[in-house]
């Protein structure tokens, strides 16, 4: 077959499934409506529909990228890898709804979380079954990227309107479509526009990013500790768009000596000394914690020393730091916010992003997270 008969069998198939997924919500609204009211079915229902159809045009108009990154040939079939990806969209869709219908939260309080987590699940194996299946595309390359950015602004959104997230924090959501636009400016205005490396850390913080909003959404976490822990999980994520912009506009050479040799004497700098001392202040806060009265030695705030000495020795400690922010959240009373706690997440969250550093026991989970994505 040749690319245009292939091209109308990819469509044909796209709309297969647009109308197979759209019963989902139709069947979804006739029970909103009587559980609830038809006003919160409706407004439910133009969430889902106005993400449902951004996903559906994104996927169906860019169905003739669905071929090797350097070839020409069309794939026949849009692969499991690609089918997963639409769906992760779709499932975005549904989260999109709950934005405009708070009231089913009552019935259902940890629905946000459950949707986008399973769609950051999905966004994990994708990329990996494409690889596989020797099926990698310039389609999943190009949605990957757009739904990543798609999900955290949803899930942002979402988090605000909850109240677990500040108001500024949608500005994450938002920064990669400034970004594109950006782009788009540079191209029509001929200025130069650089094409950006594949960058290990750029993936490995975007899957940190998703992670923090599906927790943060968890209702078990209130949101004094959620909003205390936005400003970490905010600032690498800025920096790394204006570190990228600045390399789209070429005022930084990314593949330059000087560019390289700074970096790595940054990181040089990082694992020989700030995380094995960043490792020392989780420590040294949790001791001060508990001599100064504010940590009981409590179930709950054991488990938490428990947690501490294991990052402090650096064992599997990027894991276990996620492990302690989730521990302490869910031990800290309301209002007892100290500043042995801030100490204790803002190191947890240095370490979740760069590592534990030298001097580490055990630390087999860098390895996995920089080689997944």
């Amino acid at each position: 077959m040749d690319n245009r008969t292939i091209l109308e069998n990819l469509q044909s198939r796209i709309r297969l499934l647009i109308i197979v997924l759209a019963i989902i919500p139709g069947v979804m609204m006739l029970w909103l409506r009587t559980a609830f009211s038809g006003d919160v079915a409706m407004r439910w229902f133009l969430g889902v529909a106005l993400v449902f159809f951004y996903i559906t045009t994104e996927f169906y108009h860019r169905l003739n990228q669905n071929r090797p990154p350097n070839g020409d040939r069309l794939f026949p079939s849009l692969g499991i890898a690609n089918t997963i990806t639409f769906f992760r969209g779709f499932l975005l869709a549904l989260l999109a709804g709950l934005i405009f219908s708070p009231e089913i939260l009552s019935r259902a309080p940890y629905l946000p979380a459950i949707l986008y987590l399973l769609a950051g699940i999905l966004d994990g194996f994708d990329g990996h079954i494409a690889r596989r299946r020797d099926h990698i595309s310039s389609l999943g390359q190009m949605l990957e990227n757009r739904f990543d950015a798609l999900g955290i602004l949803v899930a942002s959104t979402m988090g605000i309107a909850l109240g677990k997230l500040p108001v500024w924090y949608m500005s994450i959501g938002l920064a990669y479509y400034l970004f594109i636009l950006g782009r788009k400016w540079r191209l029509r205005t001929g200025k130069p526009v650089i094409e950006l490396q594949p960058d290990r850390f750029r993936s490995v913080a975007a899957g940190i990013q998703m992670g923090f909003l599906g927790i943060a959404l968890l209702p078990i976490f209130p949101g004094e500790i959620t909003k205390i822990a936005a400003p970490g999980f905010f600032i690498p994520t800025v920096y790394l768009f204006l570190r990228d912009w600045l390399i789209t506009a070429g005022i930084i050479d990314s593949v330059g000596g000087r560019y390289r040799s700074f970096v790595s004497k940054i990181k040089g700098t990082g694992r020989w000394i700030l995380l094995p001392v960043i490792r020392i202040g989780i420590a040294g806060a949790f001791l001060w914690g508990v001599l100064s009265g504010g940590y009981h030695m409590t179930p709950g705030y054991m488990v938490v020393g428990i947690l501490t000495l294991f990052v402090f020795m650096g064992v599997t400690a990027q894991i276990t730091a996620i492990v302690l922010m989730c521990a302490l959240g869910i031990t800290l009373q309301p209002g007892a916010i100290s500043p042995q706690t801030f100490i204790i997440i803002y190191c947890s969250i240095a370490i979740l992003f760069f590592g534990s550093g030298r001097f580490s026991l055990w630390r087999p989970e860098e390895q996995f997270l920089f080689r997944q994505r």
